[in-house]
């Protein structure tokens, strides 16, 4: 009656309300590939609500730079996760040190 370990991991990550989670932590892997190495370290996403991305950012200038390559994200984000998003959001908001 008792059930392995990896039997009860198995029924928990292919839960359907879990591939959320799992696009969303795919996203945060593939980050840095998408925005650049420089930009990656300034930015955190933090949220994917109603199709759209949340972005922290270290500072206004940040925020208002990601801004202007909006498009550009967008078009690589949906290149590896079709569907997944279709705006980005970028504010100082939710960024803590």
């Amino acid at each position: 009656m008792f059930k392995s370990i990896d039997h009860i991991l198995d029924v928990l990550e292919n839960q359907p309300h879990l591939e959320g989670i799992k696009k969303f932590q795919r996203l945060l892997k593939g980050w840095p590939q998408i925005v650049g190495a420089t930009a990656a370290q300034h930015t955190r996403p933090y949220s994917i609500s109603r199709d759209v991305l949340y972005v922290a950012t270290s500072s206004s200038a940040w925020a208002q730079e990601l801004k202007f390559r909006r498009i550009s994200i967008l078009k690589k984000l949906n290149a590896q996760f079709p569907n997944l998003i279709v705006d980005i959001r970028f504010s100082t908001a939710e960024w803590q040190d």
